[in-house]
């Protein structure tokens, strides 16, 4: 008789817990040629390790707000990293002069605004919201 009762407090306990996922939905100008992107080319360009698109285009990368939740569950999911090591790996790549920092032009609906007037950028933003002006061409399932 335990076992049904426990079940059923599962599902309210994962909406306790506070935080719903929705995937994330990787987004690019609509004007920009590129359809889809590999997972490997998504992970250089938000590790600085590349600076263009697929078709050798450069690519202004957005970058959601240090401590953001979807920030923490982009990396997890596109390189299998934590904030911490991201951060990590951001600050040595910054102290040696090799990048910048990314742009981060704050929440979701910057990110979507700035994409929306900016040909060469991407960005990513949670998969739930309307995306008017942009075109989505990865989405990682949460």
């Amino acid at each position: 008789m335990k076992a049904p009762f426990a079940l059923l407090l599962l599902p309210l306990l994962v909406l306790a817990s506070g935080e719903a996922h929705a995937d994330i939905a990787v987004i690019v100008h609509p004007g920009n040629p590129v359809s889809t992107l590999e997972p490997s080319h998504l992970s250089d360009l938000y590790l600085g390790r590349r600076r263009t698109f697929p078709d050798g285009k450069h690519a202004t990368v957005l970058e959601q707000p240090r401590e953001s939740a979807l920030r923490r569950r982009f990396f997890q999911a596109v390189n299998g990293m934590s904030l911490i090591q991201v951060d990590t790996f951001w600050a040595r790549l910054i102290f040696s002069g090799r990048v910048l920092p990314l742009h981060t032009p704050g929440d979701c609906a910057r990110i979507l605004s700035s994409v929306a007037d900016t040909p060469d950028a991407i960005g990513y933003v949670d998969a739930a919201l309307e995306k008017p002006g942009v075109k989505t061409v990865k989405l990682l399932p949460e």
